[in-house]
């Protein structure tokens, strides 16, 4: 089985990395474009495969209800950082803007990992983390 939890995780690192990249060379319009890229279509799909298959799974424990709201609001202004570093005009707001953006998906991600990703395994049997990996492949036309 395709684990869908190894798969967020995945994006995760895929991002660290592009964001590292840039972070190299700030003034490297071709690497910002890539990293636009990625976040305008990997991570997109990613923040809705928790939204859509990944939060109403969870919606049952009390315990995450504020975590999760906090996580939703969370992926609304990485949406706004992420336009930041689009209209960025010189290697000082680039860099401005981009460590925004790798200091709210630090965070962000810290939290998945440590708390909601557990939660997920001890909570959903294979039945449920299989569904939500055919929903997130139907997702992509896959």
């Amino acid at each position: 089985m395709d684990d869908p939890i190894a798969r967020f995780e995945r994006s995760h690192r895929e991002l660290e990395a592009w964001i590292a990249v840039l972070a190299e060379k700030p003034a490297d319009v071709g690497a910002r474009a890539e990293l636009l890229g990625f976040l305008e279509g990997a991570m997109l799909g990613h923040e809705d495969d928790e939204e859509a298959s990944l939060f109403p799974r969870l919606a049952h424990l009390p315990e995450l209800a504020q975590t999760i709201a906090m996580l939703r609001e969370e992926h609304g202004s990485q949406g706004r950082l992420q336009r930041a570093l689009r209209e960025a005009h010189d290697e000082v707001t680039v860099a401005r803007a981009l460590a925004g953006l790798q200091a709210s998906y630090a965070r962000h991600f810290a939290l998945e990992e440590s708390v909601v990703f557990p939660a997920t395994r001890a909570a959903l049997d294979g039945d449920a983390l299989r569904a939500m990996t055919a929903e997130m492949a139907a997702r992509r036309g896959r």
